[in-house]
């Protein structure tokens, strides 16, 4: 699900994209935002609450001169109760401003609280959302189409940073955005050109704190890739050693090992102390800026130019503003991470299916004539699997497979349940091609049993028969497990094939989850079977028993067979033998035994463990 360097406006439009999906909640959006933006307000407020009673407080106890001015010298007096307050004597006054504080306290955590839980839920009904297009996505792609081996690892860490950065976006940026705002604005009321050089000293702290965090960076990557480089080098000594031993280079060989180790452990310390530079470099830089401010406001209180309240308030604003600062860096960050994890899922979102169903689709009947495969080409990832490949297999034929690659069988298999498409050529089913046919009637008239053998959990073992199928019956299940045996294993369970089986029920031996495989292909009656035959360590009465069920599934059928032992193999009419995807020799397992040299050696070779029970 990786994309091919894309621009970073294409990227962010793709996350909109996803942020989109927001919008299917409204309401939690909406309140997300809004008290998110009110939850800043309370600190504002404690912050000139605290910095006003210290001021005055100061002012009346401290010794000398220097805060004579007090905490109304610098700009109008915006709060007259809390001057009131300031002004009172005795315990009064601490319990009001402790109670004042407390009270901007609490509806500052109820306000961030809930603020933080309606944007949870809006960004986990999106994640839920974009999960569920994905999986729907993998489902019309089908099996054999492209689709990644961790797909749904891959799905859970795209959706997982996206709903980082939408639950960023929804809490914490208005939060900080409004903070930012109502801290500036009431410094700017205060004492503006006081408050302009604060917003200035942070700037500067923060810029400069930035600018060495990324030179520290910087070089610790560029020491981190040496690293990589030299520890890559060892491991190429290493795999080469039995070469070196061989031509009598040990001693050369040790001296390059030796001169490695050392520049690793030079560039691994080279990397963790510039790491560790830059922080402190930022530390210092950050700490010296604000020195300077805090020098420069006293030296401003002292002449009288503006009032120890301001100083004070500014000065507490300090860390709240860096706070902010921070979290505006990180939903940076995390829409630079989201818009990334959008881009592999919008791509993957947007991939179009191989198999495509034309209007007007003929609706296939039972086979009657038979299957035909025409010079069929198949590619998959980049590798042929089938190359002009041609057979016909008879209305009510068997037909074994054999030699080859499992993919490359499973390849021919899917064709037919058109979970894919040829390249080139054709396939006919009764003389029509199968582009030509409907895709769920066509599998309707399939019976399907290839790995893997899907045991739906959660489910009952009938429910995993009928699969869904509104025109059978509990009495078709009951049936069709009588002629494959499986009933033989629903009995020992607690509630018969009413139990619920895999995740969250019981666990099914693999035989049985073979046999509800072959169970659920056969309960709709189709006139063709797909079949692979399983790669199971069994019992030899548990072999008889699976045999006889597999013949008894073929029985009236046409029958398309991945065989593996010769007792099954000895069963169907022809044998196709393949060998590099084409089609090296078919005919009765009699007449290939006495003619073809390639499948006497494929059968001592390969067949030769299952000739017991021929």
């Amino acid at each position: 699900m990786e994309a091919t360097n894309p621009s970073a406006e294409s990227a962010q439009a793709i996350y909109r994209r996803a942020m989109r999906f927001v919008e299917f909640e409204p309401w939690p959006q909406r309140f997300a935002i809004v008290l998110s933006s009110l939850a800043a307000i309370p600190v504002v407020l404690a912050i000139l609450v605290l910095s006003r009673t210290v001021s005055l407080w100061l002012d009346s106890t401290a010794p000398g001169n220097l805060f004579r001015h007090g905490g109304r010298h610098g700009g109008p007096v915006v709060w007259p109760l809390i001057d009131h307050l300031a002004d009172e004597s005795g315990p009064s006054q601490l319990i009001a401003v402790v109670i004042m504080i407390a009270g901007l306290g609490f509806s500052w955590a109820i306000l961030y609280w809930l603020g933080e839980w309606f944007a949870g839920r809006a960004a986990a009904r999106t994640g839920e959302r974009l999960r569920l297009a994905g999986f729907h996505q993998a489902m019309r792609l089908g099996a054999l189409s492209p689709l990644p081996d961790d797909l749904a690892p891959s799905l859970d860490r795209g959706v997982e940073a996206v709903q980082v950065a939408l639950r960023r976006s929804l809490a914490g940026l208005p939060r900080a955005v409004t903070g930012l705002f109502l801290a500036l604005a009431t410094a700017l009321v205060l004492s503006p050109w006081f408050a302009l050089l604060s917003i200035s000293a942070t700037c500067l702290a923060w810029s400069l704190a930035k600018a060495c965090l990324a030179v520290g960076r910087a070089r610790s990557k560029a020491e981190e890739r040496l690293l990589a480089e030299s520890l890559g080098r060892l491991g190429k000594i290493v795999h080469d050693i039995p070469a070196i031993k061989a031509q009598g280079l040990e001693s050369l060989a040790r001296d390059i090992i030796d001169g490695e180790l050392a520049a690793s452990a030079a560039h691994q310390a080279a990397h963790r102390g510039f790491s560790t530079m830059g922080r402190a470099a930022a530390t210092l830089a950050a700490g010296g800026v604000l020195t300077g401010w805090l020098f420069a406001g006293f030296h401003l209180v002292e002449s009288g130019r503006i009032g120890l309240s301001d100083l004070v308030f500014l000065g507490m604003c300090q860390p709240a503003l860096a706070h902010w600062f921070l979290g505006l860096s990180r939903s940076r960050e995390a829409d630079r991470r989201a818009s990334s994890a959008a881009r592999g899922l919008f791509q993957f979102l947007d991939q179009r299916g191989k198999v495509r169903q034309v209007p007007g689709a003929h609706s296939p009947g039972a086979l009657s004539q038979g299957l035909e495969f025409d010079h069929v080409n198949v590619r998959s990832a980049g590798k042929t699997l089938l190359h002009d490949f041609s057979m016909v297999v008879p209305a009510k034929a068997k037909v074994a497979l054999v030699g080859g690659t499992h993919q490359e069988k499973r390849a021919l298999l899917g064709l037919v349940a058109r979970l894919a498409d040829p390249e080139k050529g054709e396939i006919r089913w009764d003389g029509i091609s199968l582009k030509l046919c409907g895709i769920e009637p066509l599998r309707a008239a399939t019976g399907w049993v290839v790995a893997p053998f899907v045991v739906v959990g959660g489910s009952s073992v009938g429910e995993n028969i009928l699969a869904g199928r509104e025109k059978l019956t509990d009495a078709d299940a009951d049936a069709v497990s009588r002629a494959t045996h499986l009933d033989r294993f629903t009995r020992a369970l607690p509630e018969g094939k009413d139990t619920r089986v895999g995740h969250g029920g019981t666990e099914l031996p693999p035989i049985a989850a073979y046999l509800v495989a072959l169970s659920r292909a056969i309960v709709g009656n189709p006139s063709l079977l797909v079949v692979e035959e399983p790669d199971l360590e069994t019992s030899e009465d548990d072999r008889a028993l699976l045999d006889d069920a597999l013949l008894r599934a073929f029985e009236e059928r046409t029958v398309l067979l991945a065989a593996r032992t010769l007792r099954m193999i000895a069963s169907c009419d022809t044998v196709v033998m393949i060998e590099h995807g084409s089609v090296a020799a078919h005919g009765t397992h009699a007449d290939l035994m006495a003619k073809s040299a390639i499948y006497r050696d494929l059968v001592h070779r390969d067949l030769s463990g299952s000739l017991s029970g021929k």
